[in-house]
């Protein structure tokens, strides 16, 4: 089973572009929507889901699964409920 789970292609069409920290902008929502719509335009299969991890100011991590349905540019942070 792992030898065939292992040999499904995983986002084979995307390049392998790498972003440095410093190449991210202080807002970087507009990137986020730029990744998605490229992925999208290489053919993948609901680009907009993705798993969204974030550590707080204790250094606890959290993770949830999200579907974007909008980016607002004017926000410069994430709200969750």
């Amino acid at each position: 089973m792992r030898d065939r789970l292992r040999s499904i292609p995983v986002f084979a069409d995307v390049g392998t572009a790498h972003v440095q920290d410093h190449d991210v902008p202080d807002n970087p929502l507009p990137l986020v929507g730029d990744w998605i719509l490229a992925a999208g335009a290489t053919g993948q299969q609901e680009p907009h889901t993705m798993s969204l991890c974030t550590v707080d100011a204790a250094g606890m991590p959290s993770s949830r699964v999200l579907i974007v349905k909008d980016i607002d540019d004017g926000r410069h942070e994430l709200l969750w409920p």
